[in-house]
């Protein structure tokens, strides 16, 4: 009878701890799968923001907030914030869309900070963030696009380029992403794998993203602009799209545009933005190119106001090549065909191939072109601002030097 006992005995306590350990790993789990995404809003040195979903579209939420690294939320320092709440339709599916601006932060500080549903009780992981300088003298941050992938083993590639690039390029301000950032809109799954390859950095590291053609493709704006909580700062035709805005880093003005739609109303609004900026440094992000492999006719009317405020280098997607112009202005090659650009001499015009699995073909070059190369390889590209002068390097994944030039004032 004991030996029966101690049997059953045993048995509890193993379908017990059983039990625990299931808990924990589940716990576990779900704080692991929380896709939370940060951007710039607005002052660097004293805000981030923050967007995440849930599954349950009338669940509320919540942001835990607090100095340092060690994670501890267990004191009196600890910031909370309600979050902003909205519902989005997904293949059929409601979703709550989380967003939360955290202001009133220290400059040069280190953060942590975590995130939780109402219908929760679990918190997700803490993640660290440092916030900019009070006065921001040097500006550093990755360049990439068309990550352009449905598939995980495609995003792999996505995920080893962004890897490589926080290698070579450590600690960037943020990362500029020109553009289709997924394949097919529609596929939730594309998405989801898209945060997943980018978890180790973008809930450290503002993403600036542009929208592309495919992420937009078929459905409109609505679900792109549920990840992303930027500058509602753009032309009024595109409010509430998170396609079209701008914002300062210290002595760098950079403006995000959308090459999809409303380029009439977008055109008003660049000239108005690059008129009211006094940034020393002005640089435009957009998806199709002006000068890039081809030209995109619709958007001549962009170049011109470039030119006309002296905009220093548009950074472009979307042909899936390598493109360098020399430096550009009324539509003509300027400067003296060296790496060097000085003195406002016109604007350099970038794509940087791609980050993902799809390469394009090589055309024929073009009048601009300084650089123009397909080498079927995955390539990101750094870029540092310090004082009066600006540097640009380009990588392949293989940790080869593809390009590199400087911009002097």
């Amino acid at each position: 009878m004991n030996t029966i006992m101690w049997i059953i005995l045993i048995a509890m306590a193993a379908i017990c701890g059983y039990n625990i350990l299931s808990s924990i790993l589940q716990s576990r789990a779900r704080k692991t799968s929380v896709q939370i995404v940060t951007t710039v809003h607005d002052n660097p040195s004293t805000s981030r923001a923050f967007t995440w979903h849930s599954r349950n579209p009338n669940s509320r939420a919540q942001l835990q907030i607090t100095k340092g690294s060690e994670r501890d939320f267990e004191h009196s320092s600890v910031a909370g914030y309600e979050a902003d709440h909205s519902v989005i339709r997904l293949e059929g599916q409601e979703i709550a869309v989380h967003r939360v601006v955290t202001a009133g932060l220290k400059p040069s500080t280190m953060y942590s900070y975590r995130v939780r549903d109402s219908n929760e009780e679990d918190w997700s992981e803490p993640h660290t963030f440092t916030t900019a300088a009070e006065e921001i003298s040097e500006v550093s941050f990755i360049y990439v696009t068309d990550s352009q992938a449905d598939k995980v083993n495609e995003f792999r590639l996505w995920e080893n380029t962004m890897k490589q690039a926080f290698a070579r390029f450590a600690n960037p301000d943020f990362v500029v992403h020109a553009g289709d950032l997924v394949e097919t809109a529609a596929k939730k799954s594309a998405w989801s794998h898209f945060f997943n390859a980018s978890m180790f950095w973008i809930g450290k590291t503002p993403i600036v993203p542009v929208v592309g053609n495919n992420d937009i493709k078929d459905i409109g704006a609505a679900r792109y602009a549920s990840y992303f909580h930027l500058p509602e700062n753009g032309a009024e035709a595109l409010k509430g799209t998170q396609t079209n805005y701008s914002f300062d880093y210290g002595c760098l003005h950079i403006a995000v545009l959308n090459t999809e739609m409303c380029i009439k109303q977008q055109t008003k609004w660049l000239e108005a933005d690059l008129s009211g900026t006094h940034c020393e440094w002005k640089i435009v992000v957009m998806h199709r190119p002006i000068y890039g492999g081809t030209i995109t006719k619709k958007l001549v009317d962009w170049s011109r106001i470039i030119d006309k405020y002296k905009v220093d280098l548009v950074l472009q997607g979307h042909n899936h090549v390598y493109s360098r112009s020399h430096p550009v202005k009324n539509g003509r090659v300027t400067g003296d065909g060296s790496d060097t650009v000085r003195d406002h001499e016109g604007a350099i015009y970038v794509v940087v191939n791609a980050s993902g699995p799809k390469f394009n073909k090589l055309k024929e070059d073009q009048f601009y072109h300084k650089l123009h190369f397909q080498n079927n390889k995955q390539i990101y590209a750094g870029i540092s601002i310090s004082g009066k002068m600006l540097t640009y390097q380009a990588y392949d994944v293989d940790g080869q030097l593809l390009d590199q030039f400087t911009i002097l004032h």
